[in-house]
């Protein structure tokens, strides 16, 4: 985990072990990744702690976007619960993040708008609150 985290924020790979330390505890921290061993391969985590870290990486670049693409797939309810607040904690700072799901509650929980796509076309947007079966219909071609 270390070394994954030392790539993102130092490209030459040069970091004093200080500074290494401190990054990896922040990300464990910011994502809740258990356990809280640095040391520990990201293999070995659990399926939601191993998402945790691939968004505790990117985030540690200080992105202006963060692109997301079926972010909690695989994840069990108590990780993705996580990963929602973490999200939506960031957007509050200033984040853009696009999210791309197939799972419908987490686009309406976690988005201020949502765009249908069918056959590569945008068909509907809704901005605010919506139900997931106004955005069912419009995925599917049909009015609400």
């Amino acid at each position: 985990l270390v070394m994954s985290v030392i790539r993102r924020i130092s490209p030459a790979g040069l970091m004093s072990p200080r500074r290494q330390a401190e990054a990896v505890r922040q990300s464990f921290g910011q994502f809740d990744i258990r356990p809280k061993n640095p040391d520990i391969s990201v293999g070995a985590l659990s399926g939601g702690n191993q998402q945790k870290v691939v968004l505790a990486k990117e985030i540690l670049g200080n992105p202006r976007l963060l692109l997301l693409d079926e972010p909690t797939r695989g994840v069990d309810v108590g990780a993705k619960g996580e990963i929602y607040a973490r999200l939506r904690a960031l957007a509050a700072q200033g984040l853009g993040i696009l999210v791309a799901s197939s799972e419908m509650p987490e686009l309406i929980g976690l988005c201020d708008r949502i765009v249908v796509l069918r056959q590569g076309r945008n068909v509907a947007e809704f901005i605010g609150g919506v139900d997931e079966h106004t955005v069912l219909a419009a995925a599917n071609g049909r009015e609400a």
